[in-house]
Order: C-alpha cells, then structure tokens, then sequence
C-alpha cells in the first residue's frame, strides 16, 4: 500500500504545487471512522513515518494513521487550467487523473481531450505538465 500511495501523494502534491485558486484551496483526508481533516494548502507540508502521515502547515499540524486513510482530494477553485487545443507541437501525452491514476498515453493532447470522458487531467508531454479540463 505505501508504494501507490506514495506515487498518489507526489502526483496530487507536484499538481497542487501548480494551481491556483480564486477560493482558498484546501486538502481534505477522510478516515475510515468517518472523520474528515482539512488543511489549508498554503505551506503545507506533508511528511510520512512510522505509519503516519503528518500534515502541517502554518496554522496547524496532525499525524493521521496511514491505514486509516480512505480518501485525500483538493477542494477549492483551481486556476490554471490549459485548454488542450494550446497544447501543439509536443508528441506524445501521458495522461494522469488528479488522484494520480494513469489515464493512458495518447499521440497528442488534443487527442486525450477528446478520447477521455469529463474530468480534470494532468498531461505531461514535452517535458512539460498541463492540466486540462475535458467537457
């Protein structure tokens, strides 16, 4: 289980890294027990150890039991959004979902934009990363 998770948690937090927001924008951790932790994510730091995850930012700092986790996702109003159309020129796209899923490679990312269903995605051609909303 540490090995996905891992993989997630860079991916949400290298796609985190890149928005911004017209509402503050918050990650959110829902246990197994039903409780659900919010953090703002501006400093946010995130640290795993001793089946922990310790999330911390300028206001506060919990350890969550990473057994216990069940769901992690970003609320707010993410900006910075790349219509796939502006995306030319760059080759083939690999194609994530925010939670960090591979979606597929594709021969552009206009094609991904128009093989993958609604969503947010995270493409990554040319060396480069975009996120893009599909309709």
């Amino acid at each position: 289980m540490t090995k996905p998770f891992i993989t997630t948690f860079a991916l949400m937090t290298l796609s985190a890294a890149g928005m911004q927001s017209a509402e503050p924008l918050r990650l959110v951790f829902e246990t197994a027990d039903g409780d659900v932790h919010t953090y703002s994510a501006d400093a946010l730091t995130m640290t795993i150890g001793d089946g922990r995850l310790t999330v911390a930012n300028a206001s506060q700092t919990d350890k969550l039991d990473l057994n216990q986790l069940v769901k992690m996702y970003f609320t707010g109003e993410p900006a910075g959004i790349t219509e796939a159309s502006d995306i030319a020129g760059h080759g083939e796209a690999d194609v994530f979902t925010p939670e960090g899923r591979y979606a597929g490679r594709f021969t552009s990312a206009a094609q991904a934009a128009q093989a993958l269903p609604a969503g947010i995605y995270i493409i990554l051609t040319g060396g480069n990363a975009h996120k893009i909303c599909v309709r």
